[in-house]
């Protein structure tokens, strides 16, 4: 999927990760996404870098949302962080 809730209101976007959660839990989901409450449930997240500094789509990080988290110097704590919620994110990582 790719920004597949971009454009949906965030009650949507909840319900829709939600049957995705359920639906499609024994299948294999690749999801791009910039809405990070989006993919804070997923098995693993991969963050690939951009255009500067250095080549984008460079494998920055992979792993679970948590342990991503747990990486205070890490570019998906980075991110989290300017959301302004990080910790509801971390909380709902770590459910």
């Amino acid at each position: 999927m790719d920004e597949a809730t971009a454009n949906v209101d965030p009650e949507s976007d909840s319900k829709i990760q939600a049957i995705i959660r359920e639906e499609l839990s024994s299948a294999t989901v690749l999801t791009v996404a910039h809405r990070l409450g989006t993919i804070i449930y997923y098995d693993r997240v991969m963050v690939l870098s951009g255009p500067v500094p250095g080549p984008a789509g460079r494998i920055e990080q992979f792993d679970s949302p948590a342990n991503l988290l747990k990486d205070k110097e890490g570019a998906f704590y980075a991110m989290c962080h300017k959301t302004g919620d990080i910790e509801t994110l971390i909380a709902e990582a770590n459910k």
